[in-house]
């Protein structure tokens, strides 16, 4: 009998366990509200339900899947720039998540700097740098060697993959650009023998480009590759400073305004176009010129301004920012779009401006105001770098 009992026992605890149900859900939260990744990231979401103890399956959705997915399980991938929502639907109950995609960016100081937060490894004052599509970063980093002469090491995350020995001791990298899996380095320097400038241009570590003549002294500084063919713009020097562009070694183009000094400062090619941004000064006049020509014919020019960055350039239309020490502005397609804002709560003064690049619709503008690199989006500062990071001479943004 006492065995059957205990088994009546078992079988209205069972019953009972069987029926009880879970505490209702009468709300729940997200661990974002807002949220930041890079291309290629992932965040996981949680819900956290109320009263403690509930659980209901949610619903997860994205407004912009092109931009970044979220799957069943709550983990979001980005795919692209740009902005999306995700949304988290429990019952009749919504919560929201601003998410927004943005480039990796990557400067140089004292330490490379990844996004303008974190460090990757040390460099010194003479580091260029670079990334590429995939996200690989590439620094060029200047050192003296016996008898004085410059060499320069260069890395891909960190790791050396070649020397370019420049063979004397005034030497300096002019250029350094990735283009796909091709990495294209100008470095100039002085021969003090001959008395004269050469440049030359390397391909993957291997001499590819010699700029030099026995009455001419020639300075590349710019590039652009275009499939099998590289675009240098610089000057030739005869007497006065003359800007080229030259195709491969050939010269294609040539800017010469009557000035003193007159450079290709920046190429682009998209297309058939070829976009060239010569910069001139008349030393005799201390009046700086600025303009931007399309295969040779100049459709935009302005004496305004002392700054420039690199020339821009995407489905046609071109875009580059100009400024003096007092402030600069974004310039697309020859017309001022918007000034940079000045960083909140600075008490520096002076302004400078080194690089742009376009990312999707938005641009990026890398520089400094005081002592501070500062990166701008859209005009508007988007990092503020410590002031130890005070060299922003070489900044890269890549999507």
């Amino acid at each position: 009998m006492k065995k059957y009992l205990i088994l009546f026992q078992l079988l209205i605890l069972s019953f009972v366990s069987c029926t009880r149900e879970e505490p209702e859900v009468t709300g729940f939260d997200l661990n974002y509200t807002n949220l930041e990744l890079n291309i290629d990231s992932s965040a996981k979401f949680i819900a956290t339900f109320t009263p403690q103890g509930a659980y209901e399956r949610v619903e997860w959705g994205s407004t912009a899947p092109f931009v970044a997915d979220i799957d069943e399980y709550g983990t979001l991938k980005a795919y692209n720039i740009g902005r999306t929502i995700v949304r988290a639907t429990v019952q009749d109950m919504v919560k929201e998540c601003m998410v927004e995609v943005v480039p990796h960016i990557y400067t140089s100081g004292d330490e490379v700097v990844l996004d303008g937060t974190k460090e990757l490894f040390g460099v010194d004052e003479r580091t260029r740098v670079r990334a590429d599509m995939s996200n690989n970063v590439y620094t060029a980093n200047g050192s003296k060697k016996e008898a004085g002469q410059i060499s320069y090491a260069v890395y891909k995350n960190g790791v050396l993959l070649y020397n370019l020995h420049t063979g004397g001791a005034n030497s300096w990298m002019t250029a350094f650009e990735s283009s796909g899996e091709d990495l294209y380095t100008a470095i100039e320097s002085y021969k003090t023998y001959e008395a004269r400038y050469e440049s030359r241009v390397y391909k993957n570590g291997k001499l590819y480009h010699l700029f030099k003549d026995n009455f001419f002294d020639v300075g590349i500084r710019s590039l652009a590759a275009d499939g099998n063919d590289l675009y240098c713009g610089g000057y030739v020097y005869n007497g006065r400073y003359g800007a080229t562009l030259w195709k491969n070694r050939e010269p294609l183009y040539r800017f010469d305004d009557g000035s003193d000094m007159v450079w290709v400062k920046s190429v682009a090619v998209e297309g058939n176009n070829v976009y060239s941004l010569v910069y001139s000064n008349n030393v005799s006049g201390s009046k700086d010129v600025i303009c931007v020509y399309r295969n040779g014919e100049k459709i935009f020019q302005t004496d305004s301004y002392t700054q420039c960055t690199n020339l821009v350039v995407k489905d046609g239309h071109f875009y580059l920012v100009l400024g003096t020490t007092n402030g600069a502005e974004i310039y697309a397609d020859g017309k001022k779009t918007k000034s940079l804002a000045i960083p909140s709560g600075s008490n520096d003064f002076g302004i400078s401006i080194s690089e742009a690049a376009l990312c999707g619709s938005d641009l990026y503008v890398l520089g400094a105001y005081g002592k501070n690199p500062v990166i701008w989006q859209n005009g508007e500062p988007m990092y503020i770098l410590p002031k130890d990071y005070t060299n922003h001479e070489s900044l890269s943004v890549v999507p």
